[in-house]
C-alpha cells in the first residue's frame, strides 16, 4: 500500500479522536508532535517504531505503518482483528486512490466487515 500522505493522515486522526474521544481537543502541535514521535523508536524496547516515514514528492512527508501493527491489528497475533467502524471505511475511501479502494475492499472482506455505500456510488478520485 502506498505511505498515506501527512495531511491525510492528520486529518483521519483528528477524525478518529473526534469520533472514539470527543472530549479530547488537540491543538496543531499535539497532533505533530504524536506524528514525530510515531516515527521514533520506542525508548528501551529495541528498535521498534509506529511509523515508517517516506519522503513525497514536493518535500512532503508519507507515513506507513510497521507491518508487525498491520499483523496485530488484522488478528494474526492470535487475537481477533480489531473493528474498524463504519465512519473510518468512509473516511478512508474518500481519500483513496482505485488501487487503494481495491485494497481496501480486500481487508474490509477478509475481516468480513462490510462498509455500506448508504445506496451511493463509491468515491472516485
Amino acid at each position: 500500500m502506498r505511505p498515506i500522505p501527512e495531511p491525510d493522515l492528520l486529518a483521519l486522526a483528528r477524525d478518529a479522536l473526534a469520533e472514539n474521544r470527543p472530549g479530547l481537543r488537540l491543538g496543531e502541535g499535539e497532533m505533530d508532535e504524536a506524528l514525530r514521535r510515531a516515527c521514533k523508536p520506542v525508548a528501551g524496547e529495541g528498535q521498534i517504531a509506529l511509523l515508517r516515514t517516506h519522503h513525497l514528492t514536493g518535500r512532503s512527508h508519507g507515513y506507513e505503518a510497521f507491518d508487525y501493527l498491520v499483523a496485530a491489528d488484522d488478528g494474526q497475533s492470535g487475537e481477533p482483528a480489531r473493528p474498524v467502524t463504519e465512519n473510518t471505511w468512509r473516511r478512508l475511501l474518500d481519500r483513496a486512490t482505485d488501487e487503494d479502494a481495491f485494497r481496501v475492499g480486500v481487508s474490509s472482506y477478509l475481516r468480513r466487515q462490510y462498509p455500506s455505500c448508504g445506496g451511493s456510488e463509491l468515491p472516485r478520485r
